[in-house]
């Protein structure tokens, strides 16, 4: 496990010169004029913001990791180095450092922390012995400050998903069995607290975005998944009293083309976001957001592992087919990549 990778990078870049894979190379290099070649100014902390959000500081720099990332994976040593430097820049500066401990700005560290980790991931194989150890003391207590329980809500949704496929992903890169481990224990978790239906209770009781709640704690769990598969284990198939991560992809596919199927739970409307009308769900998910990234990115990672054959991911693709996968490349910080670059397939 010490020292695994989220995906084989180098086997993935001979597999991107391959002539049929040219609309996979071409959505690497994409969106084309949407992100400078200047690094973002260093920021130190992330701070508590008032209602509905989080700090959005960091998306630029975050935007900025995912795409060079992926254009670095196509090959293009210019984005590669453009990585490198972000990375060199931010780790010198002790970026993000100062953070308040709150979990809406810890909730916008989390998200940052994906990209910056698995842009490393794309290049650290071209780095020095002594760029890798920087990088490396940066991120680690960035990683472990986010490993915090706030005794509340916070340590059992989302936000927890969220944190711990950041531990669990970083545990895998640098071998640490502590954090790596949380990821299992996690997944765990959420079968657990998973109805019958395929259903999450922390999840379907936000009201309008019940399904956009649902949806990001199937791409948190699809995630760790993912790392555990590339380990040898396999949670994609792990069942708790007949409960799996299927049932859940399968349930929230049956509820976006068919909302009525949550809004019993949705009428509880608990922080409901933006909107308090649960019987209008928020469907944004669908398609790119703010003309950027698209929050149904994580589908590519789940149907590359199934395939079309198992009934979830047929129909998750036969949803994607219908929407999403008309606008590529899925791009997002909660899959922390330009995940048709990765996992895409001509």
């Amino acid at each position: 496990m010490a020292g695994a990778e989220l995906f084989d990078v180098a086997a993935r870049k001979e597999q991107l010169k391959k002539p049929e894979y040219a609309a996979i190379r071409e959505a690497c290099m994409a969106p084309e004029k949407s992100v400078d070649d200047e690094i973002p100014e260093p920021v130190d902390g992330l701070k508590e913001t008032e209602g509905y959000g989080t700090d959005r500081s960091v998306s630029e720099y975050a935007w900025f990791m995912l795409v060079h990332g992926g254009r670095a994976l196509a090959d293009n040593p210019d984005s590669a180095k453009l990585v490198k430097k972000g990375l060199l820049t931010w780790a010198d500066a002790n970026a993000l450092s100062e953070t308040e401990k709150v979990h809406d700005a810890y909730y916008a560290l989390k998200r940052a922390l994906l990209p910056i980790m698995v842009s490393y991931t794309i290049v650290k194989a071209d780095m020095t012995k002594e760029e890798r150890k920087k990088i490396e003391q940066w991120i680690d207590p960035l990683v472990r400050k986010v490993d915090h329980k706030f005794d509340g809500d916070v340590d059992l949704n989302n936000h927890r998903y969220l944190a711990d496929s950041v531990l669990t992903l970083w545990g895998d890169l640098i071998g640490d069995k502590g954090l790596y481990k949380k990821g299992k224990e996690r997944f765990e978790i959420a079968l657990d607290q998973m109805r019958p239906d395929g259903s999450l209770p922390l999840e379907t009781r936000r009201g309008a975005r019940a399904l956009w709640y649902m949806r990001q704690s199937v791409a948190d769990l699809t995630l760790i998944a993912e790392i555990y598969a590339r380990n040898g284990e396999d949670l994609y198939s792990l069942k708790r009293d007949g409960k799996s991560l299927p049932l859940m992809v399968n349930y929230f596919v049956s509820a976006v083309r068919s909302p009525k199927l949550i809004l019993q739970y949705a009428s509880e409307n608990y922080i409901p976001g933006p909107s308090k009308n649960f019987l209008k769900q928020d469907m944004d998910f669908l398609a790119t957001r703010g003309g950027r990234r698209h929050y149904m990115a994580f589908s590519h990672i789940y149907i590359h592992h199934f395939g079309l054959t198992e009934t979830s991911s047929a129909r998750l693709n036969g949803l994607m087919q219908e929407t999403g996968f008309n606008e590529l490349p899925l791009i997002d910080d909660y899959v922390g990549s330009n995940a048709t670059c990765i996992w895409g397939q001509p």
